[in-house]
């Protein structure tokens, strides 16, 4: 009996702990989803409200985000009213904790969008609409875009972040949509997400839950462009998504942007847009086969199998979930927690990077990754293969992409050019 009561006591203790820690809970819907999410602590003295027509505390997204404190330890919600908000929105990496939340019916009610482009001058990197540098960052209900059509890459999104969530939100773009930063961590759940080359591209890792992926260029172009490091586990994980397109035979699964790239396909639905005689294809110069590129229990009439599709076996699927893609605690049939990402601290209560999945030594902040990848031999490659220094700047070019620049500090806000 005695047993039985500290079991249980066990037991509530523990729900009351998860609880507290989870930041939202997300019905897995449509990505039109208005599902709202309860806070993981108290937000900042009065919850910032944006409204464009003046109802609201402030006119801007920006200036909401602007008057979270600095290395504020409590969620910030800041809520969005229906409407069209034209301008360029940085998350700092000082202000953690930040929650973007549309207030319409639907994601579509909700727009952030400027026409920023490489093009414009900015670079492909810097020509976002939205920038994600603060950790456990939430976004949901809302759509980010970038309006400046075709013929340059223009970014929708840029996440460099670490635990980056976004709930029913909607991406919209032509080439290079969202860009998945190197070092980043993001959990993609019910979302749109479009454009016409490359859209989902990056160095990080992204894990992309029941999402609507959608190619609408009528000639197709590949989907992915992932630069994942060959020190990093794990790159993009497609999962129990669809993919569609506005032509048959015609869109691909993606390219590498670098020689390592990893994607996924896992238990998604791929439809006749899809080019089955040839998925993935290469690029820079970086032959798609020598890319970590899978597919696991897809369907739909896209799915086919073929020498040029590699499908992941049983037993290497039990490493390549979402769980160890992203550190995921907990997802719960049909309900998701926007605490997923687990944070992976270390005794002394800080962060380490995402390399390969191992954990720090005990007594280290971080693992000696250098001298592990010196001991390797893989120093001794014609190319640099360590993210994030000589292999950035040595990397093929390619005549659809322009190098993004290295992920560094928020940039300055500056006001965005309008288009007559």
């Amino acid at each position: 009996m005695l047993r039985a009561i500290l079991h249980h006591r066990r037991a509530v203790g523990s729900a009351v702990t998860v609880l507290a820690l989870a930041v939202a809970s997300v019905a897995e819907t449509a990505p039109s989803s208005t599902a709202a999410a309860p806070t993981a602590a108290a937000p900042i003295a009065a919850t910032p409200t944006v409204a464009s027509d003046g109802t609201g505390l402030y006119r801007t997204v920006q200036a909401a985000v602007n008057a979270v404190p600095a290395n504020n330890t409590k969620r910030a919600t800041i809520t969005i009213k229906p409407g069209t908000y034209r301008e360029i929105v940085t998350i700092p990496s000082n202000k953690p904790y930040i929650t973007l939340q549309g207030l319409g019916t639907t994601a579509n009610s909700t727009l952030i969008v400027d026409n920023h482009s490489n093009a414009g001058g900015y670079g492909t990197a810097g020509s976002a609409t939205v920038f994600v540098y603060g950790h456990d960052f939430i976004a949901q209900n809302l759509t980010m875009s970038n309006d400046y059509g075709v013929g340059s890459q223009a970014v929708a999104a840029n996440v460099t972040a670490q635990r980056a969530l976004f709930s029913g939100v909607r991406f919209l773009g032509n080439q290079d949509t969202l860009l998945v930063n190197d070092g980043a961590r993001a959990y993609f759940v019910n979302n749109y997400i479009e454009g016409t080359v490359d859209f989902i591209f990056g160095g990080g890792t992204a894990v992309f839950n029941a999402c609507s992926i959608y190619e609408k260029r009528t000639v197709g172009g590949p989907v992915t462009a992932a630069r994942t490091p060959s020190t990093q586990a794990y790159g993009f994980l497609i999962y129990k998504s669809t993919v569609t397109g506005a032509t048959n035979n015609t869109t691909q699964l993606g390219r590498p942007w670098g020689p390592d790239a990893q994607v996924l396909y896992r238990e998604s639905t791929l439809t006749s847009t899809l080019a089955t005689a040839q998925p993935w294809i290469d690029m820079s110069g970086h032959p798609w086969y020598q890319a970590r590129f899978t597919e696991y229990k897809d369907t739909g009439s896209g799915a086919t199998h073929n020498s040029n599709r590699p499908q992941m076996s049983d037993a290497q699927a039990v490493n390549y979930t979402p769980q160890k893609f992203g550190g995921l605690r907990r997802m719960e049939s049909r309900r998701l927690t926007a605490r997923t990402l687990s944070s992976n601290r270390t005794a002394t209560g800080r962060e380490p990077r995402l390399s390969t999945g191992r954990r720090p030594t005990p007594g280290s902040h971080r693992p000696d990754r250098r001298a592990e990848f010196r001991e390797s031999g893989r120093h001794r490659r014609t190319r640099s293969a360590w993210p994030g220094t000589a292999c950035r700047a040595a990397a093929d070019r390619h005549p659809e992409r322009e190098e993004p620049r290295r992920p560094g500090p928020a940039p300055a806000y500056r006001p965005s050019a309008r288009r007559g």
